[in-house]
């Protein structure tokens, strides 16, 4: 059939129907109008059941649940999002045996091998290490690795002290470097590791600093590739920095010449961090012989080659000992903790680099974490989930566990939330809590102690910093589920009460199920507010929608 010289209906030899010529749809679709103005054509049938149409609220997914927004009448998927919270355990594993030393612990990340290795000295003060596996979501699993020494040689054996060995994960070559001061001449040496399959090896000692040094500490820098190494020397106690890089063809690190931070003599440990989220910029903070005065130095690592430039030191903190520092990504600034050589307690105080680049600067006031001698056992991580930092140390009145506040760090003098424990909470000899390392697919801190309450065995802590939050505030907002995946802002159609999905899977038939708070559905509800009906199960993969709040419910 015809009209205005084109074809508009064509019936075929088996009776088949076209629209515009061989266009005969496919099987199970209706010819549908398209009103007066337009040719009809061949559509899918419409749902069975109710259905409503809406704006999509954020992205929607299939086989999840979907709510109705009382604020705007648009719909979104009932989901789980991670907020900040205080801190609370995650879980605990042992990582080293009965009698076995587990001083001075530090703690860092594989993500590529999802591992944590946590290296402390062992009964013959060498640095050992020990392999323990890390979830996603910050779940710490059986140790893979017994404890191993990094180097038995006698030029690995090290004095007791909490400062005189580091280690770092060069996520560029995937290697593991550990650089510790010798007992036997005073030199810096160095290893690298290899991940095969979950065991960790390290390679032959090799010499990071030819002269007598002291208290190293080094980080690997993510944005040029390269290691940072900052150490004192003995012979005139200055602080210095040395920028280094993996060779992959000789297998060992290619270290620049040590660079001169400051030709002034420092005491005690360095505290490093990143200092901003320009690439290459750290911070190098040390207290001065002559006057505890707390310095520190803004360098810039070269993308180029192994060195850095290196500004004037600018004072920071007065009156002080034993730093820790932590860069909060979210605020692009650092925040410092300390104890006070004035009255021996903790204190907090923003750091930033300042406007023209050219060094360090304070801003606000020094805050109070805790009214308390902590000596050296004092903490401070940034979280990425939660995007602030938390600050923690171990305090003595509370049977020697640990105490945490978080911090509140966007402009001028931090704030600090109120002192917390988590549950259970790490217990700890005096000058025994570990350098802890972020797990950034979680956000948790992973740390290390010397148990106390069983004889000092090492035991590695997962700390979780955020709760998960849903948006399901009321269970009688609870509307069905959409019929296909949605973008924000695209007009979504949600099957509805009466209706029916068929695309899920694992159902009991004949049995009621209901709306988790994480969009999923289970055969138990929350009660609460929260609490709706999904629907009835009336085949394996098959839900018969149901008002959330059904009378029979």
């Amino acid at each position: 059939m015809t009209t205005e010289g084109g074809e508009r209906v064509r019936v075929g030899p088996a009776g088949q129907i076209g629209l515009g010529g061989a266009n005969y749809g496919t099987s199970g679709q209706v010819l549908t109008s398209a009103g007066s103005g337009s040719a009809p054509s061949w559509s899918a049938i419409p749902a069975g059941g109710n259905v409503i149409t809406a704006v999509a609220n954020g992205s929607i997914a299939n086989n999840k649940c979907v709510q109705i927004r009382t604020s705007d009448g648009k719909v979104e998927e009932i989901k789980e999002t991670a907020v900040a919270a205080n801190a609370s355990t995650t879980n605990e594993e042992w990582y080293t045996d009965s009698g076995d030393s587990a001083s001075w612990s530090t703690t860092v990340i594989d993500p590529d091998a999802a591992c944590c290795i946590v290296y402390s000295q062992d009964n013959s003060s060498d640095i050992a290490f020990t392999n323990i596996p890390i979830s996603s979501a910050g779940v710490l699993g059986a140790r893979s690795q017994t404890m191993t020494a990094v180097d038995n040689s006698t030029y690995g054996a090290m004095s007791a002290d909490r400062r005189v060995w580091t280690a770092t994960y060069d996520t560029t070559n995937n290697k593991h470097i550990v650089v510790w001061n010798s007992q036997q001449d005073g030199k810096l040496y160095y290893k690298v590791g290899t991940m095969s399959g979950s065991t960790l090896s390290f390679g032959s000692i090799q010499t990071a600093y030819n002269q007598t040094a002291f208290k190293p500490q080094v980080l690997f820098d993510e944005g040029t590739g390269r290691l940072v190494l900052a150490f004192g020397r003995t012979a005139n106690d200055n602080p210095m920095v040395q920028i280094g890089s993996y060779n992959t063809g000789t297998g060992v690190v290619d270290w620049g010449t040590a660079q001169s931070i400051q030709a002034e003599a420092h005491t005690g440990p360095l505290a490093m961090s990143k200092a901003s989220s320009t690439t290459g910029q750290y911070a190098i903070f040390r207290r001065q012989t002559n006057n505890d005065q707390c310095t520190g130095s803004l360098i810039t690592v070269s993308s180029s080659s192994n060195t850095c430039t290196i500004q004037t030191q600018n004072n920071i903190i007065s009156n002080s000992q034993n730093y820790e520092v932590a860069y909060d990504a979210n605020a692009n600034n650092m925040c410092i903790v300390w104890q006070s050589r004035a009255n021996n307690r903790m204190y907090i105080k923003r750091v930033k680099v300042n406007s023209g680049s050219t060094g360090l600067e304070t801003d606000g006031s020094d805050v109070e974490v805790v009214s308390q001698n902590i000596g050296q056992d004092l903490q401070i991580a940034y979280s990425p989930s939660a995007l602030r930092c938390y600050a923690w140390w171990r305090d003595p009145s509370y049977g020697n566990a640990t105490r945490w506040r978080a911090v509140t760090n966007t402009t001028g003098t931090v704030t600090l939330g109120g002192e917390h424990s988590p549950s259970p909470n790490p217990d700890t000899y005096s000058n025994e809590l570990g350098f802890p390392a972020v797990h950034a697919a979680s956000g948790n801190i992973v740390f290390g102690i010397n148990n106390q309450p069983v004889g000092g065995r090492g035991q590695l802590w997962s700390i979780k910093t955020t709760s998960l939050q849903s948006n399901l505030t009321q269970g009688r907002h609870f509307l069905g589920f959409a019929d296909q995946a949605y973008t924000d802002g695209q007009t979504a159609t949600i099957k509805t009460y009466g209706n029916n999905v068929d695309t899920l899977s694992g159902l009991t038939i004949g049995t009621k199920y209901y709306v988790s708070t994480n969009g999923d559905i289970a055969t138990s509800g929350t009660g609460g507010n929260q609490h709706a009906l999904a629907g009835l199960a009336i085949g394996t993969n098959k839900l018969l929608i149901r008002e959330p709040n059904d009378k029979n419910d």
